[in-house]
Formats: C-alpha cells, sequence, structure tokens
C-alpha cells in the first residue's frame, strides 16, 4: 500500500513537487519501514535518505523525524 501512494503522489505532483511534500515524505518513511521488515535494507536505505533529503528542504536541518 505505501508503495501506491507514492506512486499517486508522484503521478499527482511531479517529481520536482513531491521532495517538498510532507504527506509524500511520510508515505516514503512507511515504504521504507516495510522494506526493512521485508529485509530489503538497501532499498530501505535508498527511501530513508531520500526522506530526509525532502524533509530538509521543508524543515531545514534539524527537523523532529
Amino acid at each position: 500500500m505505501p508503495h501506491e501512494t507514492l506512486q499517486d503522489y508522484e503521478a499527482a505532483l511531479g517529481p520536482e513537487e513531491v521532495d517538498s511534500y510532507l504527506p509524500a515524505k511520510y508515505a516514503m518513511r512507511n515504504l521504507a519501514s516495510h522494506c526493512t521488515k521485508q529485509g530489503r535494507l538497501p532499498e530501505a536505505r535508498r527511501l530513508l535518505a531520500c526522506c530526509q533529503a525532502g524533509l530538509e528542504i521543508v524543515s531545514g536541518a534539524h527537523h523532529e523525524m
């Protein structure tokens, strides 16, 4: 489910805008958690790094997530 949600955000907003859209970042974090539980650690790390970069765009370097 999180993967489809993230794809929907990307389709609706475009790849540039999804980077600064917080609900998309939360979906990305959830997808990373799902990947971690499945043992897909490289994919989870990539997603978390992307999520972190997007949160820094929105909230600055010091955010709570």
